[in-house]
């Protein structure tokens, strides 16, 4: 994609070539070789046959696959197979597009033929370390994440799948919902929605179950706080008292301009005749009038607030310890503005100032009322606590 963007930026370029090849030198002092590459790539589409584009990018290429090369290398000997896989990938690409090039390089055949092997001895690596793993008394994170590493390159057999398995469930908390002690008296009417939310999201380490179930083994306690509201009233935030200038204007609208007459001086005079020259006449000056007027604006806001504090608690009853615990709040707001204003008319659309509402003071119903408010944090408390609680076990 970067590649046919360069090179549709330099469709009308006649020095395109030689930009690239800048370009692509600038970025190889910067040590950006797979930047380089690209410039001298997007280069050679318009001009294959370009000698200073060819040997640059058959430089690039050669350093880039030599430095894949001895990487892939280095993590085959030390038995890091796995953690070579995206080496060989980029080092594939870019012998395929070296061979459309017609570039020296190594053979994709054969390129792909390891990539294989490295697969194979990237899985066998992972299932041994897996069953050193498993041998462990204690289960770790790490355990989880080698199983998914495992499952990414195609370790699907029946023993992987039951090990994998085995590991997710010491992993994963079968909870029970329940309202905590002392919690506010809505906290049941939340519990339903909040199942459904966590559950929706389908995640990997977290079930919700009835009380009972056979692989019940946490407890998931969500302590409300009683509602809080909040109003501020109307309250002054803003003003702004300004003087300026308007024009003075004539009973027809026309701005009324002055005359005024300036008499040549005495030795303007005197100079003159004493040059032969006729006597200056008077300068009649034109001056426009104008009046300075004042403005006073005043700006108003009123907010309402409602919230619910809250509390989740997510124990293990396994190894009787706390897995998550964490707090949070839920609030929602309605705001409304208006403003005031005295002084010249002429000038207050000039110093108005944006989203400050209108002018008086608004009507009752201009912000949502308390009840309104209130029920849209019970609306949004499931989908909140689900999210931070999810974010914490996974």
């Amino acid at each position: 994609m970067r590649r046919l963007f360069l090179a549709l930026f330099c469709v009308s370029f006649s020095a395109c070539t030689a930009s690239h090849v800048a370009t692509g030198k600038d970025y190889l002092g910067q040590g950006k070789l797979a930047m380089a590459i690209e410039y001298f790539d997007a280069g050679l589409v318009d001009e294959p046959d370009d000698a200073a584009l060819r040997d640059a990018m058959i430089m690039a290429q050669q350093q880039r696959q030599f430095e894949l090369r001895r990487e892939i290398n280095q993590l085959k000997d030390s038995k890091h197979n796995y953690m070579a896989i995206p080496a060989i990938t980029l080092l594939t690409d870019s012998a395929l597009r070296a061979k459309q090039l017609k570039l020296t390089g190594e053979e994709p055949a054969d390129l792909k033929k390891e990539t294989k092997k490295i697969f194979a001895n990237a899985r066998d690596e992972l299932i041994a370390d897996l069953d050193s793993r498993s041998n462990r008394a204690n289960a770790r994170p790490n355990d989880l994440r080698r199983c998914r590493q495992l499952q990414a390159i195609g370790g699907d057999d029946d023993y992987i799948a039951r090990t994998c398995d085995n590991l997710l469930q010491k992993f994963k908390h079968y909870a029970e919902l329940r309202a905590g002690t002392h919690s506010y008296v809505g906290t049941q009417d939340v519990l339903g929605d909040l199942r459904e939310t966590i559950t929706a999201y389908h995640p990997e380490l977290l079930e919700i179950v009835d009380k009972g179930h056979e692989r019940h083994s946490a407890m998931l306690y969500v302590f409300l706080a009683e509602p809080k509201h909040h109003d501020s009233g109307w309250v002054l935030y803003k003003r702004d008292a300004f003087h300026d200038w308007v024009p003075r204007k004539d009973r027809s609208g026309k701005q009324i301009v002055d005359e005024i007459k300036v008499k040549p001086s005495k030795s303007e005079i005197k100079k003159a005749r004493k040059a032969g020259k006729k006597v200056p006449k008077t300068k009649v000056i034109k001056k426009k009038v104008w009046d300075q007027v004042q403005g006073d604006f005043r700006y108003y806001k009123r907010i309402k607030k409602a919230s619910i504090p809250y509390v989740l608690v997510l124990s293990d009853l396994r190894q009787q310890k706390y897995v998550a615990a964490f707090a949070g709040e839920v609030e929602k707001k309605s705001e409304a503005k208006y403003y005031e204003y005295t002084g010249n008319q002429e000038i207050k659309s000039k110093r108005k100032i944006q989203n400050s509402g209108g002018e008086g003071r608004p009507r009752r119903n201009a912000l949502a009322r308390k009840d309104t408010l209130l029920r849209e944090v019970y609306k949004e408390l499931p989908k909140v606590m689900s999210q931070q609680t999810i974010k914490r076990v996974e």
